[in-house]
């Protein structure tokens, strides 16, 4: 099929239908999958992004699936054949189907996954530095300014969500999503409440590994104001009384009065955790936690922690009840952590600081002994790259990316799902693996995805070119 279709289809369209329907549901398969690569079929499948809409759609939903599977020379080919083009073009269209665009994004998700796709959605090797992140702004903007879709509609943007979460693994992408000037991350916050799932565990995991960052603490709560933010998803029905409102955020507040016994926590378990361990990230310095405890943070963590089913969530609501409700004296210990590994001289530090104190425990006897960290905590984002050597004790899985904290215990982190299209119907799939990883300087390691379940769709051959 891929030689008939090479030969005879550039002027027979109703063969590159039949082809591309045929490459789908061969794609449905493992076997499949890898007999389509290795005939070449995705050099194809990236031509036909541009053909008639049945067939973009169709191949665009195969090269979705043949990127699902982790495997970096696939990611690596279909970079060198110029896709994330392909993808910009099929996005920015004004005409293109949400359908259309939603596969693009997807495929653009899981090239994200490991560091080679990551940096390169990002333009990092372009010289310019107006260039750079340029594209990953536009599509941000469209992200954060879309997601109010009818019910039964396609959410064109979710997977920006997936592909924020990935990139923010990067110093590079933290610092996109940090920047004062475009603002991205105060206007990514608001879709923590967004009906869609996707948008919430993207927001939510970028949102996470920018509290890495203690540097810009003091700007994400005074400024942001992403404590608020944190909080609403994590409230319950419970009522607060006046000693516990006193303090709170007005925002917060209004929400809460707004929504009455009706509020609903958060319903995704891992929303839950990603959420509780941001706020426990803010917990890592002094003033934060004393901003924490102004804030009247303590009264929702604690309804969480009493309401919450899952251990893991429990674990890290009763860390942070523990920071917020402890007496702290001048000599307190300001940063639990350490300084950022973000910032210049970190390692410099660490080194010094060992020399001058022989008998300070290791990094994995810190993480054994202090109640904010635990040897089981996870980093979040797409699977993929095998830079780092660690492997799944439990399913055996392959290393994929994760932001460490220097030579310090690791903390949670939250990863994007990977997508799969599932048949000529383009469902669409994800899947769930958990990983742990140790604490080296920061770079790709593991993470973890989710699987949703199959979402069907039907797509309309249009006669007019995409």
């Amino acid at each position: 099929i891929v030689q008939l279709a090479t030969t005879e289809g550039p002027k027979n369209p109703e063969l590159r239908k039949m082809g591309s329907e045929a490459f789908l549901a061969v794609s449905d398969s493992e076997h499949g999958r890898r007999s389509l690569f290795a005939h070449g079929a995705h050099k194809l499948l990236l031509k036909w992004t541009a053909d008639i809409e049945v067939v973009s759609v169709n191949a665009l939903s195969t090269l979705v699936n043949l990127s699902a599977d982790m495997f970096e020379d696939r990611v690596a080919a279909m970079l060198e054949l110029r896709a994330l083009d392909r993808i910009h073009e099929v996005a920015t269209t004004p005409e293109c189907r949400p359908e259309k665009r939603d596969n693009a994004m997807a495929l653009l998700a899981n090239m994200t996954t490991g560091e080679e796709g990551a940096r390169a959605s990002m333009q990092l090797d372009n010289p310019d530095p107006v260039v750079r992140g340029q594209r990953l702004r536009q599509y941000i903007a469209s992200f954060a300014e879309s997601g109010d879709v009818a019910e039964g509609e396609v959410d064109s943007w979710q997977h920006i969500g997936s592909v924020i979460q990935n990139i923010s693994q990067l110093q590079e992408g933290r610092d996109l999503l940090r920047r004062r000037s475009t603002n991205l991350l105060p206007r990514l916050l608001p879709h923590l409440e967004s009906p869609n799932l996707v948008r919430r565990r993207g927001v939510a995991a970028a949102a996470k590994n920018c509290c890495y960052e203690t540097s810009d603490h003091s700007w994400l709560l005074d400024e942001v104001g992403i404590v608020p933010r944190l909080l609403l998803p994590l409230a319950g029905p419970e009522p607060l009384d006046g000693v516990e409102r006193e303090g709170m955020d007005a925002w917060l507040l209004e929400q809460l009065d707004a929504a009455g016994e009706r509020k609903e926590r958060e319903p995704d378990v891992d929303v839950r955790k990603t959420l509780l361990g941001a706020i426990q990230l803010l917990c890592t310095e002094k003033a934060s936690r004393q901003a924490l405890r102004k804030s009247r943070a303590y009264p929702i963590v604690k309804n969480c922690d009493t309401a919450e089913p899952d251990e893991k969530a429990k674990e890290i609501a009763f860390n942070i009840i523990n920071f917020l409700v402890r007496d702290e004296e001048e000599g307190d210990n300001e940063d639990i952590l350490g300084p950022s590994s973000a910032t210049a001289g970190g390692a410099a530090e660490d080194a010094a600081a060992a020399e001058e104190q022989k008998a300070d425990p290791t990094p994995q006897e810190m993480a054994d002994r202090s109640p904010i960290l635990n040897k089981d905590d996870e980093f979040v984002s797409h699977e993929g790259s095998a830079m780092n050597q660690a492997i799944d004790r439990t399913t055996g899985a392959r290393p994929s990316l994760g932001l460490h904290l220097g030579a310090r215990p690791t903390v949670a982190s939250l990863y994007a799902p990977r997508c799969r299209v599932v048949g000529c119907r383009a469902a669409v799939a994800l899947r769930r693996r958990h990983t742990t990883t140790p604490a080296p300087a920061p770079q790709w390691g593991e993470f973890e995805s989710w699987h949703l379940g199959p979402a069907t769709s039907t797509y309309r051959q249009r006669k007019t070119p995409a």
